[in-house]
């Protein structure tokens, strides 16, 4: 088990750094729409337009997350249980695809951290330190619940 957190490390690095390529490090953030669709007119048709680039949004980071997933399963694949695998990939979408680094950020105080001279590193820190940290969790819960 000592060496479980220096595989997922590669794992995340290779699915994180490696494979993630410029389309999906732009488009997993695009978010969808807010508010009521309007029924006509220009309003539905800039509603459309940017709904589907909310889906082309989604599909990046399901892509993403994939590709993120298959590297921890390559560097995990005779420990991780599959509770272990779900828990990775629906955690690596919802921090992604909602850059909740970002947001953690914002509500605790670092935003000149977020945005000063150590952006985006800053961020960068702080998204590498959640995925750790459900690593960890993975980690820990396998080694009391080996199931």
């Amino acid at each position: 088990m000592t060496m479980d957190g220096f595989f997922l490390l590669c794992g995340h690095m290779l699915g994180d750094f490696m494979l993630q390529n410029d389309w999906q490090a732009t488009n997993k953030v695009v978010p969808y729409p807010r508010g009521p669709q309007p029924l006509e007119g220009p309003e539905a048709l800039k509603y459309d337009m940017e709904h589907a680039a909310g889906d082309i949004g989604t599909i990046a980071c399901l892509t993403h997350c994939s590709l993120y997933t298959i590297s921890i399963v390559i560097f995990s694949w005779w420990w991780m249980p599959l509770w272990g695998i779900a828990t990775t990939f629906l955690t690596h979408y919802i921090i992604d695809r909602n850059r909740l680094a970002r947001t953690y950020m914002k509500y605790c105080g670092q935003e000149k951290f977020a945005t000063g001279v150590f952006s985006p590193w800053s961020i960068l820190a702080v998204d590498f330190t959640m995925h750790m940290l459900v690593f960890a969790a993975i980690i820990a819960i396998k080694s009391i619940w080996p199931h």
